[in-house]
């Protein structure tokens, strides 16, 4: 995927696809373009209280679509998603290049169990996140 100019521009901005900065307080996920508009959502912020476990292995759960884009026979997924009790929000095109965080969905007041983004280089944003 192309690197998009406004990405290039965003302070802090870890990935290509998606915005990921990294605070001392919170991750911030900026979603523009498409991706907004598939996931339905432009902006999510995750408390790093509230962050339990970063992982970056292949993420195979999905649900039942709450709201947002599933594009059958495909690896496209964004927007929120349920299996049994636990809560998900996804944006990502490959199932093999995510960060998936584990949250503590009380603590972190965002309604997810699970956050699950697709980005260019897992490795660097999960370091990043547990780093700060």
């Amino acid at each position: 995927m192309a690197p998009r100019p406004e990405d290039a521009r965003t302070p802090g901005a870890l990935t290509v696809a998606r915005a990921v900065e990294v605070t001392a307080d919170e991750v911030v996920v900026r979603l523009s373009g498409l991706d907004a508009f598939a996931a339905l959502k432009r902006t999510l912020r995750i408390p790093r209280a509230g962050i339990r476990a970063v992982s970056t292995a292949r993420y195979d759960g999905d649900g039942v679509r709450l709201g947002g884009t599933a594009i059958p026979f495909t690896d496209i997924r964004a927007g929120r998603f349920r299996r049994g009790r636990r809560r998900t929000f996804v944006s990502f095109e490959h199932r093999d290049r995510v960060v998936t965080l584990t949250l503590d969905r009380r603590a972190a007041g965002i309604g997810y169990d699970v956050v699950v983004l697709g980005v260019e280089d897992p490795e660097s944003v999960a370091a990043a996140i547990e780093a700060a």
